[in-house]
């Protein structure tokens, strides 16, 4: 019987040093499951075709997976870095007809065209990197639009939340169209705002159903086209006829005047001191700051919130009790402070949350 138990004892602890010795094996050959996972698919794969092993259809897939190898060795430091790049494939795809344009339809030599497509894309690169790095973005969200981009998509930017309260220039933001709301930094009443467009596209876009004044050659009524009209390129041909309420137009140009003749960047260092002021002085057992502390990296306003959703309600509440104005978004008190504000404003609502 002893015997019997000892035999089973030492089976067992024979099987469990195979199992350790196995499993070392795979932690020091982390290739060995790999190269098992591809040996299995080129069986499915062999057994399905009689061809896929031959000479030519190897050699035909060794070509093939060049390309996608090298790209592959440049993603490895990518997220060995903790980031992730969506740009990869459309931007190989760019340096690849870059490359096919300077060879065959502009006859350039193959190796001068090997070199500019290498060069456009460690140029392209080094600009997403340097925009990542530059304003502290996550990576998968410049190379996103980076993926865009070079296939050829059109970016829009919607300024609604910093429009009129920091300065913008569209020739440096680098979108083709720009959208925002009026009521918001701009002073203007509901129902308005703008659309901006590069003239270059302006052509390309098509205009649904215009009306005269929207048509080329509007300035002389007697000579239109009404057989055959066009709509002027400019940007007057989304004008619609009748619709627009020129008592909103009146009042959101006053807006824009005043914002004008403050300037945004005057405007841009007034909300910052303010929301500089709010952060400095929350205490710090109740509220957390939710936006960045360096005015250079968030928006015109701030976000701050209890240690609770709870209690951030509550301040929410009791702020809309005594007539402060603020916002709650995702858990988050928002302080959008501008020029008609001051500290005595920030002194009072600290006042009101630390009662």
């Amino acid at each position: 019987m002893t015997a019997g138990l000892l035999n089973n004892e030492n089976r067992e602890h024979a099987s469990t040093k195979r199992a350790s010795r196995i499993a070392d094996l795979v932690r020091t050959n982390d290739h060995v499951p790999v190269l098992v996972s591809i040996a299995a698919i080129w069986a499915v794969f062999a057994a399905a075709n009689d061809r896929f092993l031959t000479p030519g259809n190897l050699t035909n897939l060794t070509l093939q997976i060049v390309g996608v190898g090298a790209i592959s060795v440049g993603v490895v430091f990518v997220l060995l870095l903790g980031e992730i790049d969506l740009s990869v494939g459309a931007l190989s795809g760019f340096a690849a007809g870059l490359m096919a344009i300077l060879n065959v339809h502009q006859g350039q030599p193959a190796w001068l065209a090997i070199v500019v497509a290498i060069v456009g894309g460690g140029l392209v690169g080094t600009l997403q990197g340097v925009v990542i790095t530059t304003f502290r973005l996550p990576a998968f969200v410049v190379t996103l639009a980076g993926l865009l981009v070079w296939q050829g998509a059109l970016l829009l930017l919607d300024a609604s939340q910093c429009c009129g309260a920091v300065p913008l220039d569209v020739s440096q933001l680098g979108v083709d169209f720009m959208v925002s709301a009026g009521y918001k930094w701009l002073l203007g009443p509901f129902g308005t705002g703008f659309f901006w467009a590069r003239h270059e596209h302006l052509s390309k876009m098509r205009p649904g159903p215009f009306y005269w004044m929207a048509a080329e050659g509007a300035e002389n009524f007697a000579a239109l086209n009404f057989a055959d009209p066009k709509p002027a390129n400019a940007a007057r041909r989304w004008d619609a006829a009748e619709t627009a309420n020129y008592y909103n137009l009146a009042a959101l140009e006053a807006g824009l005047e005043l914002v004008l003749r403050i300037g945004p960047q005057n405007i841009a260092a007034h909300n910052h001191k303010l929301v500089d002021q709010l952060f400095s002085r929350l205490p710090l057992d109740r509220f957390v700051v939710a936006s960045p502390l360096d005015h250079q990296h968030r928006g015109p306003y701030g976000c701050f919130q209890a240690r609770t959703p709870e209690k951030t309600k509550e301040y929410y509440d009791k702020l809309r009790d005594e007539n402060i104005i603020t916002s709650l978004r995702e858990n988050k008190i928002r302080v959008s402070p501008y020029i008609y504000n001051n500290e005595r404003d920030i002194d009072r609502l600290i006042s009101v949350v630390t009662i």
